[in-house]
C-alpha cells in the first residue's frame, strides 16, 4: 500500500507541474510539430503467455510513464507499473498445507479464511517514434516504443486473522516464489490530441517478453531448490489519459 500512495503521490506532483507549465508556454499544435512532454497515468489488462500461464491468469497493470517527443516525432522516457490479479494456477502451490477437506488448517483447528494474489511491479526505459497520419494535427498519430527495464512479481498469500504459522513471516518467503529479471517490451499504439489541446489520450497493445530467477534458493512446498530460470511474458491492451507540457516552438528573427 505504501508503494502505491508514493506512486500516486509522485504522478500528482507531475500533474499540477504540467498545467502550471502548460499556462506559460504556449504552442500551436495545429499547424506544425512540436516538442511535447506527455505525462501519462495508464491502465492494462493483461493475458499471460509462456510459463507465466502456469503462475497466473488475467491480471491488470496500472501505473504510468512520462515520454518526451520531439519536434522532430522521436519519442523517449519512462515508465513503471504494478500488477495486480486474482487467479493463481501455481502447480503444487501450497500443497504441503493443505488438508483433506482442501483447506489449510488454522491454529484455531478450523479452515482458514485464505486469498491468494499475483503481485509484482516494472520499471523501464522506452524509445520510439510517432507518425503523424495527417488529422487532426502532426502532433497526433501512430506511434512505437521499445522498452527495456527489470520485472519482479510473486504470489501473495493473505490470511485473516493471520493465524496460520507456516505462513507467517519469515516463513512466508519459501512459498511466495518471488522472482525478478531482465524485461523487454514492444508497444504499437495510436495517439491523439485535438487542436484545442482539451482531449488527449492515448491507446495501443503490447507484448512483454521478461526473464526471470526465483531470489529464494528452496521452495517449502515443493521441497527442492528453485534455480530455474523462468520466462515471464504477457499481452496487453493498454491505454490512458495524457497531461502535456507543450514546448515553445523555437523562432528566428532578424533586424536590420
Amino acid at each position: 500500500m505504501k508503494r502505491y500512495i508514493l506512486f500516486l503521490s509522485f504522478f500528482i506532483l507531475f500533474i499540477t507541474t504540467a498545467f502550471s507549465q502548460r499556462a506559460r508556454r504556449v504552442a500551436n499544435v495545429r499547424d506544425t510539430s512540436i516538442g511535447i512532454t506527455m505525462f501519462r497515468p495508464t491502465a492494462a489488462a493483461n493475458l499471460p503467455i509462456g510459463q507465466l500461464q502456469t503462475r497466473t491468469g488475467f491480471f491488470y497493470t496500472i501505473g504510468g510513464s512520462v515520454i518526451n517527443k520531439t519536434a522532430s516525432q522521436w519519442l523517449f522516457g519512462v515508465e513503471g507499473y504494478f500488477f495486480n490479479g486474482g487467479i493463481i494456477k501455481e502447480k503444487d502451490h501450497l500443497k504441503n498445507l493443505i488438508n483433506s477437506s482442501g483447506g489449510i488448517t488454522a491454529q484455531d483447528g478450523l479452515n482458514a479464511d485464505m486469498n491468494r494474489y499475483f503481485r509484482g511491479w516494472s520499471v523501464m526505459g522506452q524509445f520510439g517514434r510517432l507518425f503523424p497520419v495527417g488529422k487532426p494535427n502532426m502532433n497526433s498519430g501512430f506511434f512505437i516504443l521499445f522498452g527495456a527495464g527489470y520485472i519482479q512479481h510473486k504470489i501473495r498469500t493473505e490470511i485473516r486473522q493471520n493465524n496460520v504459522w507456516q505462513l507467517q513471516k519469515p516463513y512466508n518467503k519459501g512459498y511466495d516464489r518471488l522472482s525478478g529479471g531482465f524485461n523487454l517490451s514492444q508497444f504499437v499504439g495510436y495517439q491523439y490530441i485535438n487542436n484545442r489541446k482539451t482531449l488527449t489520450f492515448f491507446l495501443g497493445v503490447e507484448m512483454n517478453e521478461g526473464l526471470v530467477k526465483s531470489y529464494r534458493k528452496f521452495n517449502y512446498d515443493t521441497q527442492r531448490p528453485d534455480t530455474d530460470w523462468f520466462y515471464s511474458s504477457s499481452f496487453a491492451i493498454k491505454g490512458g489519459w495524457m497531461f502535456n507540457v507543450y514546448h515553445r516552438k523555437q523562432t528566428n528573427e532578424y533586424y536590420k
